[in-house]
């Protein structure tokens, strides 16, 4: 058992360095993926309002609260409050604007006696307002807007007489707020909320009611890939692991392998020259065979039978150490080159 530690150790060592990378780039992305809740935002709206009446000796008060029935040539003005409450739970950059306008839309019965728009007509209340950039976490906006009744009614009695057409007018009041937040600050998540509140103040009609068309309360949750740089470094330092730990075991088996070539070239050679150590000299300096024709043989066994016939000795010279044996047999103006290549086959007799 030992043994078998001592002989494996290295690989045991960067099997345990492959498997702490893993679990460094698993724990990594785990973190670094996890969805978490960025930025959380509410948007109270509200609208108040109340019918300031014509000059007559009908009513006990000139003022009407919001919330009733109302005769429709009774009414003077409609005094209106309008409120926007952004509330968010941190500081970010953002930008808003708003404006207010009216629509005075007129409809029409078609041949399946069915409203049908035919008459539109905006007029802006107040001109676009708001602020370029704040750093905040809320902000409020609260405007007022008096709506002349008897001037949009006037416009549906010219529009009538004109075209000889007896229409449903409705006035519808709009107060559009948009704003741009950076969200997450750090990914310059942009995000576009648009809000409005829209209240519908029918004109023809022989009684009023004030209709809200909106939500008063509006909220949201934004979510996002959360990113630490702990984590980030540890998914690098697990990747930088496993790279190592690989290149180590593909070198370890390389040497490995090396040493095993070397070994049994090795031991090839000294049975080569043992076996022959009669007919083998060797030698430090490599012949010179500048004179000579030479004449290369690629199996052992055929340099033997030449010296053997020739009764002259084979010449052994290192020529790359652990890689490359040549032998020789020199005969007057020929010489036979045997060369014994690692890399290549050897005959083992």
């Amino acid at each position: 058992m030992k043994k078998l530690l001592k002989n494996n150790k290295f690989y045991i060592v960067s099997a345990l360095i492959f498997a702490t990378g893993i679990m460094c780039i698993i724990l990594a992305i785990l973190e670094k993926y996890e969805i978490r809740p960025v930025y959380e935002y509410e948007i109270k709206k509200d609208s108040n309002y109340e019918i300031i009446l014509d000059e007559n000796n009908l009513y006990t008060d000139k003022i009407l609260t919001s919330g009733l029935y109302y005769a429709s040539k009774s009414i003077k003005f409609i005094n209106i409050d309008l409120k926007y409450d952004f509330k968010a739970n941190e500081k970010r950059k953002m930008q808003y604007k708003y404006n207010i306008y009216t629509n005075l839309i007129g409809y029409a019965k078609d041949e399946n006696n069915v409203d049908r728009e035919i008459w539109n007509r905006k007029f802006d209340i107040m001109p676009q307002k708001g602020k370029n950039e704040i750093n905040e976490k809320e902000y409020k906006i609260e405007e007022n807007v008096i709506i002349d009744y008897n001037f949009y009614n006037d416009l549906v009695e010219s529009y009538e007489k004109k075209y000889g057409i007896v229409i449903n007018a409705v006035l519808k009041l709009r107060f559009d707020v948009s704003s741009n937040i950076d969200i997450s600050e750090k990914e310059n998540n942009i995000e576009e909320i648009n809000n409005y509140i829209e209240l519908n103040i029918p004109i023809t009609d022989t009684v009023t009611n004030v209709n809200e068309s909106y939500d008063k309360v509006t909220q949201k949750l934004f979510f996002s890939r959360y990113k630490d740089v702990k984590k980030i470094i540890l998914y690098i330092v697990g990747y930088i692991f496993v790279i190592f730990s690989i290149l180590n075991v593909i070198f370890k088996h390389h040497k490995n392998k090396k040493n095993k070539d070397e070994q049994e070239y090795m031991k090839n050679l000294n049975r080569i020259l043992r076996h022959n150590k009669d007919l083998i000299i060797s030698v430090k300096n490599e012949p010179d065979l500048s004179n000579l024709k030479i004449f290369e043989i690629n199996i052992l066994e055929d340099l033997l039978y030449v010296a053997e016939l020739n009764q002259t000795n084979i010449i052994h010279f290192e020529k790359v150490k652990n890689k490359q044996d040549d032998f020789y047999v020199i005969l007057n103006d020929y010489v036979y080159v045997y060369k014994c290549q690692r890399n290549g086959e050897i005959d083992t007799f």
